[in-house]
């Protein structure tokens, strides 16, 4: 029977909480992972699943390392997991596309740097790839032909049913409302459902973060920003490429749905759907591929990111406690990084060496 020291407690089961536990079961350590409602059924399933950050080259260094890190990591993760449970996660390398682009100097160096693919398209170009696109906005525009997306809901179905089968102990509808310490070091969860023991802690929550840890002592400052998006049932064909434009974008799954994101909103922890984001993020998708006038609205949903300043996640112990680990705070890129960072928490908590930098990370760093 494994001691209560081996086992690694972690309370959130979105894509970060199921892809830290993916790595520490197969390190041989035992994982309970807790969440308040379902495995994946906030941010995780509710982003767009690119696997870039948006306009990747104005990101800071370290997300820029996390998204190249991760991006090299899922095609193989995918394959497991496919391999594992039967459940396709469908990651799809369309490329992005990214239309009205001024810094091109900036990109250019950016790409240099980290080795990043990318070309120069002019209207007639586009067209033959695009040809469904409104060509009064392709004066010129960027190809990443590397970038992809994935299918979050059917990636977190597969972590969840891989899990399972590797021992993780799942206990969704259990939110844990504090954290009890003793000698510095945490002693206890107290849960909707009882009090459990334990020594070993990973905060995963999401936007839910810094809710869960004021009464620790120590601010993390992760607010909960709101985002809504559309799906159109569509069909193969219309849309081919992660089309990006003024913010907005387009991502087309296998199947020819298309998903239109997404808006940007304060508003605490209300999460609901309003009838003005759904005519905006429409007029997005018609004024950028007019043909989608002619397809259903399927369905339309809001979710809570958890935001950080400069989109930096804090991903290390908690000051003055031992044996408590937080990650969270990735804002718009959860989906993105989540490979990497769970590599880089896998590594900390085992106490293994990192390429990463970590007090870029750090809980406590300035900002």
């Amino acid at each position: 029977m494994l001691s209560m020291n081996n086992q690694i407690h972690i309370i959130g089961a979105g894509i970060m909480g199921l892809m830290i536990a993916r790595n520490l079961l197969a390190a041989g350590r035992q994982v309970l992972l807790y969440d308040k409602g379902k495995v994946g059924a906030e941010s995780s399933w509710a982003g767009g699943g690119i696997l870039s950050p948006l306009y990747p080259w104005r990101y800071p260094q370290p997300v820029t390392e996390l998204a190249l890190r991760s991006q090299a990591l899922y095609p193989g993760i995918v394959r497991q997991l496919y391999k594992n449970t039967g459940i396709d996660p469908e990651l799809a390398q369309t490329g992005m596309l990214v239309l009205s682009v001024a810094d091109l100097g900036i990109i250019h160096d950016w790409a240099a740097h980290y080795h990043v693919k990318y070309r120069v398209s002019n209207q007639a170009d586009i067209s033959q790839i695009e040809p469904n696109l409104t060509p009064s906005l392709i004066r010129q525009a960027l190809i990443f032909p590397d970038i992809g997306h994935i299918r979050n809901p059917r990636l977190i179905s597969a972590l969840r049913a891989d899990l399972l089968q590797n021992g993780c102990e799942l206990r969704e509808n259990t939110e844990i409302t504090a954290i009890d310490l003793h000698n510095n070091k945490p002693r206890k969860l107290v849960t909707t459902r009882g009090d459990i023991n334990t020594e070993q802690v990973i905060v995963c929550a999401g936007a839910w973060t810094s809710k869960l840890l004021k009464g620790l002592g120590f601010g993390i400052p992760i607010e909960p920003v709101a985002g809504q998006m559309l799906m159109y049932k569509a069909k193969p064909g219309l849309v081919n490429h992660i089309i990006l434009n003024k913010k907005r974008y387009l991502i087309p799954r296998l199947d020819g749905r298309v998903l239109v994101g997404s808006t940007l909103e304060n508003a605490g922890f209300n999460k609901f759907t309003t009838d003005e984001a759904r005519e905006s993020l429409q007029n997005t998708a018609v004024e950028m591929v007019p043909a989608l006038a002619d397809y259903k609205i399927e369905a339309q949903w809001a979710g809570l990111r958890p935001g950080s300043p400069r989109g930096i996640p804090y991903m290390g112990g908690y000051p003055g406690i031992e044996n408590l680990w937080v990650c969270s705070g990735h804002f718009r890129n959860g989906l993105v990084l989540a490979p990497a960072s769970a590599e880089f928490m896998t590594a900390l908590v085992l106490g293994q060496e990192t390429n990463f930098n970590q007090p870029e990370f750090a809980l406590d760093r300035a900002s």
